[in-house]
């Protein structure tokens, strides 16, 4: 897949994420879920993201956090 250069700017200097950040339809597959509803979820602010032209992108880290909350979700709903 091709992948733009994700840029940040900090204090050293400008940094490269191209290879930190997922793109909807790759978040879709992981939690088996519409891409729509990925975009959903990055609208709303469920899921941090950043939206470049029309695209979103999501964060490696971000991806494995709402993965923890979502299990955790999973497994209270799975108590009561």
């Amino acid at each position: 897949m091709q992948y733009f250069l994700l840029l940040e700017n900090n204090r050293k200097g400008i940094i490269c994420n191209m290879c930190n950040y997922y793109k909807v339809g790759e978040v879709s597959k992981i939690f088996k879920v519409n891409p729509v509803t990925v975009r959903r979820w990055c609208k709303s602010g469920k899921i941090k993201a950043k939206k470049v032209g029309k695209s979103w992108y999501i964060h490696r880290d971000e991806v494995i956090l709402f993965e923890d909350i979502k299990k955790k979700t999973f497994l209270v709903d799975e108590k009561t």
